[in-house]
């Protein structure tokens, strides 16, 4: 149990009353976050070293990560909640006949459309080879490390040119912001909008 308001009897009956189990409170709420952070800073001061005893945190991306893609929608790369650290790999291609570039957008959030996403940043991948429209392929990894930093990398699967970014993905959007948007794409899935094209 976290917090203060957890001291309050109604709180944790209704914690109960939801998980089927008594929420532990022999800790002080107030401090709880202390300690869990100073067990992190310890797991990864310790990282190579082999401690069976030793308590395990998992830290988790905080929202979905992914890029903008034709129509206006959002692709996803990375889901919420996936332990880190963690990296995917997508590939795309070009929409159009012989495009000379690709502009890489990257952003946070629930939603399949882009603009209700927090966009954190962009990358341009240049100079690729003439070709038809979903030729040339565009190889697009995410990788977010310990530290909650987003490496974007896109990749010419063509010519083999890279272009990198890297970018904080901690705390883009508010609790409440995220279940909006969750909320948003329970309904839109549920009203079949069509499926998002690949750029």
């Amino acid at each position: 149990m976290v917090g203060g308001t957890t001291r309050v009897p109604m709180v944790r009956a209704e914690v109960e009353k939801y998980f089927g189990r008594t929420p532990r409170t022999d800790l002080n709420p107030d401090e709880v976050v202390a300690w869990g952070a100073a067990i992190q800073a310890e797991n990864l001061a310790n990282a190579g070293e082999s401690l069976p005893s030793r308590a395990v945190l998992l830290d988790v991306t905080p929202r979905a990560l992914g890029i903008a893609v034709t129509g206006g929608f959002a692709e996803r790369i990375i889901d919420r909640n996936v332990p880190v650290p963690v990296e995917q790999t997508r590939i795309f291609s070009t929409s159009a006949d012989n495009q000379s570039s690709v502009r890489i957008q990257v952003c946070q959030g629930e939603s399949r459309r882009f603009e209700e996403n927090v966009p954190l940043g962009e990358l341009e991948l240049a100079d690729l080879q003439p070709a038809r429209r979903g030729e040339v392929s565009i190889e697009v990894t995410f990788k977010v490390d310990t530290n909650g930093i987003l490496r974007v990398r896109a990749r010419d699967g063509v010519t083999g040119a890279v272009r990198e970014a890297a970018v904080n993905v901690r705390g883009a959007m508010t609790d409440s912001e995220v279940e909006e948007a969750a909320e948003r794409q329970k309904y839109e899935e549920a009203s079949n909008l069509p499926e998002v094209p690949q750029e």
